[in-house]
């Protein structure tokens, strides 16, 4: 009885995924994770959107920054208020409520500016960068004194996305 063309697709797909499943099983292939195929990335730069409103420098929580170790990280100014600074800064580990700043090179502070950076990398060691949820503050400052009511921002640091 001859193969029919419905027949003959069936047994060349079913060959190839058994030399596809050998190829993996020996490593001579990878198959992408699913972030891969679906494109997931990582939030490694926020915007600190900054006003002035009633004489006061006002901020809008920033959104959630998600990375991983050794991950560079940049808050952007958008807005500004004149003779201002804008600093990110008291990081807190959520799962004790420790203080730990898992970044390095930090940019300390910026001018509240339009387009002004603060620049940080998440360190690359566990034990100062544990994967988990931190909080952080952003504070504004007038002739270096603190303004009061900054509002705390969220970083997570996981291996892979998403994050949870």
């Amino acid at each position: 009885m001859p193969m029919t063309t419905k027949t003959k697709l069936t047994v060349v797909v079913g060959a190839l995924v058994l030399v596809l499943a050998a190829l993996a099983t020996v490593k001579v292939i990878t198959f992408p994770s699913p972030c891969q195929l679906l494109k997931c990335q990582f939030k490694e730069s926020v915007v600190i959107s900054v006003r002035m409103q009633g004489g006061e420098c006002v901020i809008a929580k920033p959104e959630q920054i998600t990375t991983k170790r050794e991950h560079a990280l940049t808050w952007t100014i958008k807005g500004s208020c004149d003779n201002h600074t804008v600093s990110v800064e008291k990081f807190t580990f959520v799962k004790d409520g420790r203080p730990l700043d898992p970044t390095e090179e930090l940019t300390k502070e910026a001018k509240a500016e339009d387009g002004q950076k603060i620049k940080a990398r998440v360190k690359d060691n566990d034990n100062a960068a544990p994967d988990g949820k931190y909080t952080y503050q952003v504070l504004v400052r007038i002739d270096g004194q603190p303004v009061d009511g900054d509002p705390a921002g969220e970083l997570l640091i996981c291996p892979e996305w998403p994050c949870g």
